[in-house]
């Protein structure tokens, strides 16, 4: 599969990311990245430590600005029928369906997945990677605004493509983050 790329974008305005409905690109780069959506200022997630409903967006940008993170951030624009609130909530459900991520059997796709498959159509249930995920909803006429963070070079080329993996890298790359969180609380390490 050739992979999907977006033409304009731009540096994030954080007027912007606050408001209305993202799929954040995190660690944007990396194969795989992780994936999280943002309803008006809060994200959910769904990671190898279980599911994070409503946590405040601040505290990602924080992080993303304090680590200098590559994040890219996608807007949707919502069909007049929905609101990014009944998508927070339609999220904060489906993310009770799913413990954690665990290698082989969920990615923090799936909740994003499911959600967009409520709002956009079941069809969307069938993508396994993100860079599935856009082309769907660029056919729908629903992308917004691309804004990145910490990605200099994308910026300058005003292109950002995400990285295409296979299923064998996303499990192992749950496998190794799964690994390395029980060694940190085997240890006690708190931090």
């Amino acid at each position: 599969m050739s992979p999907f790329t977006f033409t304009e974008v731009q540096a994030v305005d954080k007027t912007h990311v606050f408001s209305g409905t993202w799929i954040i690109v995190y660690q944007a780069r990396r194969v795989p990245p992780h994936l999280l959506m943002v309803c008006d200022g809060l994200c959910f997630s769904l990671n190898i430590t279980g599911a994070i409903p409503a946590d405040p967006l601040e505290k990602l940008l924080a992080l993303i600005e304090r680590k200098q993170i590559a994040t890219a951030f996608v807007e949707i624009q919502l069909p007049q029928t929905t609101n990014s609130t009944g998508v927070g909530e339609a999220l904060h459900r489906v993310l009770q369906n799913y413990p954690r991520v665990e290698a082989n059997r969920y990615s923090c796709l799936h909740p994003i997945r499911d959600v967009l498959a409520e709002i956009f159509g079941v069809e969307f249930m069938g993508a396994k990677f993100i860079f599935e995920v856009f082309p769907m909803l660029q056919e729908r006429g629903v992308l917004g605004r691309v804004e990145v963070m910490n990605m200099a070079e994308e910026l300058r080329e005003g292109h950002y493509a995400p990285p295409v993996y296979g299923a064998e890298e996303v499990a192992e790359e749950t496998r190794r983050a799964t690994a390395l969180e029980q060694a940190k609380q085997g240890s006690g390490d708190l931090g």
